[in-house]
């Protein structure tokens, strides 16, 4: 599991650039001004392979929409689920063993697959842990 829609700007972009990955892989319009900044949180990841280091501009933007409003590039996204502000710090911060999600997925069929299950640490696409507490800072200052 990782972030819902991300990418990479070119060096002639700006950050309002940016909201079309929202576009390409959620299939869903949004507009910047809609979009909550919590600002920018650099971060990166070494491992034998690779050094990713990076700036990301971060923001949250409440959905109340359907789930069928969805459409997912499949090469991007197989699928998205949620989970409860509380929940998420409790098991990155409090050594709680899992943690309740909803949503769905693709299928291979194209078709979208109710989920509900329980998630670990070790499902989630690593970020240093100072990246989660500005995110959930983020989000409690809303």
């Amino acid at each position: 599991m990782d972030i819902t829609a991300a990418g990479h700007l070119l060096s002639h972009e700006a950050v309002i650039d940016g909201v079309r990955e929202v576009k390409e892989e959620l299939g869903i319009d949004v507009s910047m001004n809609k979009l909550i900044s919590i600002g920018v949180i650099p971060y990166s990841l070494e491992n034998n392979k690779i050094i990713d280091r990076e700036f990301a501009h971060v923001f949250i933007y409440e959905w109340n929409q359907a789930w069928d409003d969805f459409k997912l590039q499949k090469e991007e996204v197989a699928g998205i689920l949620k989970m409860e502000v509380t929940q998420f710090y409790r098991l990155w911060f409090k050594n709680q063993s899992e943690a309740p999600v909803s949503g769905f997925v693709v299928n291979r069929a194209g078709d979208m697959v109710k989920v509900e299950r329980h998630v670990t640490k070790s499902d989630f696409v690593h970020h240093e842990d100072s990246y989660f507490i500005k995110v959930l800072d983020g989000i409690r200052a809303i």
